[in-house]
């Protein structure tokens, strides 16, 4: 008998979804630039940086 996973039953893959989601971005220069991916600024341009939470 074979055993097959999928991964809806691992944690860590669960994890790493929840990660990715919660992934914010802003501006050095303007932190109350705020988004939900990579980009440019637009108050000056400037590439929008990952944001530790």
């Amino acid at each position: 008998m074979q055993k097959t996973t999928n991964d809806q039953g691992n944690p860590d893959t669960a994890k790493n979804q929840n990660a990715e989601a919660t992934k914010t971005y802003t501006c050095s220069m303007h932190p109350e630039v705020v988004s939900d991916k990579p980009g440019k600024c637009p108050k000056c341009g400037m590439e929008l940086i990952e944001k530790n939470s």
